[in-house]
């Protein structure tokens, strides 16, 4: 009320403009994070131009040697196999929609649209690598009992979601704004035990062997939906092959859900690298879902004619299905 004693109502111009200052100064300092040479974050000049090259860039053999358990539990993940697991489904995306369907030519632009999330080391190859990469790919999963198709299948295993590719690659890009000035190398020390990129960590575990940047992204479920969720492409489509983060925002979160990813997919139960999902159905899969039946025997009528004189057993069943996880079942 003014002092006239008529109400004062805030006008939208007001409301919009507020909006505009807050957005404005939340990306004016989100903004000098991104100011770094993307081509360059992994701490090697140019991009690598030969298969060998790029497994280089990404060799996370070194971690095997201090982190056996954690290794382990990552070899039985399906991270490990990110890109042989799903062969088919790329290909068919390839060959029936991007070749075919949609009548577009192929190139690295488009081979991203899948690579980027089940090998994210195609972001630093060359167009001729990542080409030949998405040509290994078609070979392996449309012949695949040949033999062109099994050694290209046999290379493809050595790409991966691996150590480097989570704790370097996607620690730099899941939430920049937590990364003032991103380090790409790292020390000479970390070089001489073998560690090929700069390490990032979710939460810090005291003095480790070699330098670590802790960073609050590699903990938030923003982290796994980098790939878990909407993806933009170069050119602007997006890419949703799953709804696991719509549901998860939209449903879980939105009802005052706390927990992240990590928490169900990675803490509890000492779950580890391993990451089980969807595949692991005694499980994660059998915790999630809670099954409950009743069922009602009786007698009755074939067709409800008493005239039949027959009584056929039969039953009235009642089920209810209730998800208790923080997304949708099933997925993909």
């Amino acid at each position: 009320m003014n002092k006239h004693g008529r109400s004062r109502k805030r006008s939208p111009l007001t409301m919009a403009a507020l909006f505009a200052t807050v957005m404005g100064l939340a990306l004016s300092l989100a903004l000098p994070a991104l100011a770094f040479d993307y081509a360059k974050w992994i701490g090697k000049e140019g991009m690598a131009d030969t298969f060998d090259a790029l497994l280089a860039q990404y060799d996370s053999s070194a971690c095997e040697k201090c982190h056996a358990d954690i290794y382990k539990e990552w070899k039985e993940s399906f991270h490990a196999v990110s890109i042989v697991s799903s062969l088919k489904s790329i290909t068919g995306f390839y060959t029936k929609g991007i070749q075919s369907e949609w009548d577009r030519e192929f190139s690295l632009a488009e081979s991203v649209k899948c690579l980027d999330c089940h090998i994210p080391q195609v972001n630093t190859a060359t167009e001729k690598l990542a080409r030949k990469v998405a040509d290994m790919v078609i070979l392996s999963g449309t012949q695949p009992d040949s033999a062109e198709g099994k050694a290209a299948k046999e290379k493809l295993e050595k790409l991966s979601i691996n150590c480097v590719v989570c704790h370097n690659m996607k620690a730099n890009m899941a939430a920049i704004g937590y990364l003032k000035q991103p380090i790409k190398e790292p020390s000479d020390a970390d070089k001489a035990l073998g560690i090929t990129a700069r390490v990032y960590i979710g939460r810090s575990r005291g003095n480790a062997p070699h330098s670590v940047t802790e960073t609050n992204g590699m903990t938030n479920s923003v982290f796994c939906e980098q790939c878990h969720g909407i993806w933009v492409s170069p050119d602007g489509e997006k890419i949703q092959c799953n709804s696991l983060s719509g549901s998860y925002e939209d449903s879980y979160r939105a009802r005052g859900g706390y927990k992240q990813c990590q928490d169900c997919h990675m803490r509890e139960k000492n779950r580890g690298h391993r990451f089980p999902g969807g595949h692991d159905f005694d499980g994660i899969v059998k915790e999630s879902m809670v099954l409950d039946v009743d069922a009602l025997a009786i007698q009755r009528f074939p067709d409800n004619s008493p005239a039949s004189g027959k009584w056929l057993p039969s039953v009235v069943a009642s089920v209810r299905i209730t998800s208790r996880a923080g997304h949708r079942i099933p997925d993909g």
